[in-house]
């Protein structure tokens, strides 16, 4: 294939905007069916998008995806993985329920005891949410549709009905509380927005597929570099932006910046774009004429997602192995930091120094104190020196913007306040991509808002002028009305839209 900078102007069956799994998906189906005819447009010059794999020593780090979310048959990514020898050795995790150590400010622990019914009773409280969404989810205004307030309302709910069990005067009810509603905010890491931004309505079409959380041996590039070779690498121009994309019912042009001032014209039967939705929210790719009504208010109604997840990097790893997992729970007066950093407070203890810390951490406003948003640390498997630390919301913004040196400190920080070692070591480097600043990503992963419907999914994916003419359409994590915001719902994705695609050439021939 010429590379882009020699094509003035060239004519594809189908040009698929983005190398990540949607993309690379899309084209292996393609190609299954007999269709060659097509490019790969890649912004960047790697291929995998938010799946990101770094080497680290014998092992690797994945930056943005990590696991395969349902290691079963219904999972096609898992089943894709198998096939192709990808998950040999591979280890599986039960989601959250491996939290050991629940830890309050100022080195308190909250006995496992409670910690574990306070588990039992999440599954609950999210039963009843998903069981409540189904039955009413395209019912609900934006005034109700409020995965928050449906959350504290069946923790209240699950409290009371717990507190009336004889099983219950074995237990410190108010410790099985405080620990359910800091529960909550394991939602937020999972979700990858704050809790008040997440809506209810669409969380009843979701399926959560059984099988745990996989962790890929090869880290998640592996399966992108599986799918690249299935595919073929001729198939793929790197260097690609995407910033206009014309169509009308008999085809497509699309319009990509190259570099140097130079730009690439493509003209295609149809285009797939698997943009990711902070892409496609920022506005910076043209559609015209407009994605219509339906699709913009779908695209403007999800949440982009906003995780900062930081590796960690410890000289000495300070936990056994398979018990490096933190949670940092909160009494609501703990938000206010100034009573652990007044001036009262050893600094020989907690080694606060407010020259170094007033730059970014700001202890009389918790909306500038990032720390505050930090709940969960946890291990990886297979790598024995490195937590990975996650933030979610507004303080994910704070931190990507952050040095390393700063964060660093705020980790050690919070590390020595809460286990109440203050001589903990902190960590010495950070392994990162700041997705919420990468202008090819602008968000992690997607999860719907307290303005989503049900129907935007399906909006999303119809393809324009209709499916039955299927000349633009939409693909990625943020396009699959049962598997929003995973891998094997990205993949998925790509899939049905090829198949799209696939009909109507079949249909016209």
């Amino acid at each position: 294939m010429e590379s882009a900078a020699e094509v003035a102007c060239c004519f594809f069956e189908v040009v698929i905007i983005g190398g990540g799994i949607s993309g690379l998906s899309a084209a292996t189906r393609l190609l299954e069916h007999g269709i060659s005819n097509f490019t790969i447009l890649e912004a960047s010059e790697r291929l995998g998008g938010r799946m990101y794999s770094v080497d680290y020593g014998d092992s690797v780090l994945d930056l943005g995806a990590q696991y395969i979310h349902g290691g079963m048959a219904a999972n096609s990514l898992y089943n894709y993985a198998q096939s192709k020898g990808l998950l040999e050795n591979a280890l599986v995790q039960d989601g959250y329920e491996d939290l050991k150590n629940f830890f309050t400010q100022g080195g308190e622990v909250l006995d496992q005891y409670s910690v574990e019914k306070a588990f039992e009773l999440l599954e609950l409280v999210q039963y009843s949410l998903v069981a409540f969404s189904k039955v009413n989810g395209t019912k609900l205004t934006p005034e109700q549709n409020s995965e928050k307030a449906a959350f504290d309302a069946g923790v209240a709910s699950a409290i009371a009905g717990f507190a009336k069990t004889p099983e219950a005067e074995n237990y410190d009810i108010e410790a099985v509380e405080f620990a359910l509603k800091n529960m909550g905010y394991i939602i937020e890491v999972l979700s990858g927005e704050k809790q008040e931004l997440l809506g209810l309505a669409a969380k009843g079409a979701f399926i959560d597929l059984p099988g745990g959380d996989v962790n890929i041996p090869g880290g998640t590039r592996s399966i992108i570099l599986s799918l690249a070779n299935d595919i073929g690498m001729e198939f793929v121009d790197f260097g690609n932006k995407v910033k206009k994309v014309e169509w009308n019912e008999n085809g497509v042009n699309i319009l990509a910046d190259i570099g140097g001032g130079m730009e690439r014209e493509c003209q295609a039967n149809h285009v797939i774009s698997t943009i990711p939705l902070g892409v496609l929210k920022s506005n910076t790719v043209q559609f015209e004429p407009s994605l219509g009504t339906a699709k913009e208010e779908a695209i403007n109604n999800l949440n982009a997602g906003r995780v900062s997840k930081v590796h960690l990097h410890f000289e000495n790893p300070f936990w056994r192995q398979g018990e490096g997992f933190f949670f940092f729970a909160r009494y609501p007066q703990d938000l206010d930091l100034s009573e652990y950093f007044s001036n009262e407070t050893d600094a020989g203890i907690y080694d606060v120094y407010e020259e170094d810390l007033s730059s970014y951490l700001n202890y009389d406003d918790k909306e500038t104190d990032w720390t505050q948003s930090v709940y969960v640390m946890n291990e990886i498997v297979g790598v024995r020196n490195v937590l990975i630390m996650w933030v979610a919301g507004d303080a994910a913004e704070i931190v990507d913007n952050l040095s390393e040196e700063e964060i660093l400190l705020g980790a050690k920080q919070l590390l020595r306040s809460f286990t109440g070692d203050p001589m903990i070591p902190g960590p010495f480097k950070i392994t990162r991509n700041t997705w919420l600043k990468d202008p090819l990503a602008m968000g992690t992963w997607s999860s719907p808002s307290v303005t989503t419907k049900v129907s935007d999914y399906a909006d999303l994916l119809t393809g324009l002028p209709s499916d039955e003419n299927p000349r633009v359409l939409l693909a990625g994590e943020h396009a699959h009305k049962k598997f929003a915001g995973v891998m094997h719902g990205a993949r998925l994705s790509g899939i049905e839209q090829a198949d799209k695609i696939i009909n109507f050439i079949n249909n016209n021939e």
